[in-house]
């Protein structure tokens, strides 16, 4: 399949596009959390007490809590981000849960897949967890609501490669052009891994982000 060249700007611009939808989502978890901290309190403060559940229940919101802030604080891009030994299966956990909260795509169920013998990555953690948003809104909006994702994850001596796909588990559909469908998302998730020497592209039923193993980094750097 045909790679698709990304524009700085209108890859720059998806992204943003992107960002904003999780930003929403995460705000409005954030905003019931907050909601059923203050009914709690309010509660004490009416009673002048509280009962068993009152303490393990303000624990628990507070432990969310203290969890959507870990997940905002992934959403930042960083323009001076350096390129860092990572394990590419960590930045799709992230992104998998990062994009839970989105606002239309958050049910469509998303497994992820890693090889035995998954070599570590040299790659901007926070640009590879992006280009995964990214890749994962491609293909959950293709799969739709009677569909799932997959995200597997295998390395060669010299590349570590993250194929974000569609799973049609209860239509069958046939075989369409993910990129022709999604050039703008295509761009965007290159966009964010081009500046650590990666790339994205389109493939059958998804999106392939390909950044370079730590190995060879290191072989490079010795000739």
């Amino acid at each position: 399949m045909e790679e698709l060249v990304a524009s700085s700007r209108e890859g720059a611009a998806r992204w943003l596009a992107i960002h904003d939808e999780l930003l929403r989502g995460l705000t409005h978890a954030l905003s019931n959390r907050v909601a059923t901290i203050s009914a709690v309190a309010q509660m004490i403060g009416l009673t002048n007490q509280s009962d068993e559940r009152s303490p393990h229940m303000l624990r628990v919101e507070a432990d969310q809590l203290e969890h959507l802030l870990h997940l905002l604080r992934l959403l930042p891009r960083y323009d001076r981000g350096e390129a860092e030994p990572i394990m590419a299966s960590d930045a799709a956990r992230s992104a998998i849960e990062l994009h839970t909260f989105h606002p239309t795509l958050r049910d469509i169920a998303c497994e992820l897949i890693v090889s035995d013998d998954l070599a570590p990555a040299w790659a901007d953690p926070s640009a590879l967890q992006h280009a995964i948003v990214v890749a994962l809104t491609i293909a959950k909006r293709s799969a739709g609501a009677l569909g799932a994702t997959q995200v597997h994850i295998s390395s060669t001596p010299d590349i570590v490669r993250v194929d974000v796909v569609r799973t049609m588990t209860n239509a069958v559909v046939e075989s369409v052009d993910i990129g022709a469908e999604n050039v703008f998302d295509i761009n965007a998730a290159h966009w964010l891994v081009e500046t650590c020497r990666g790339r994205a592209f389109a493939i059958e039923d998804g999106c392939r982000i390909e950044i370079t193993t730590l190995a060879s980094e290191r072989a490079s750097r010795q000739r």
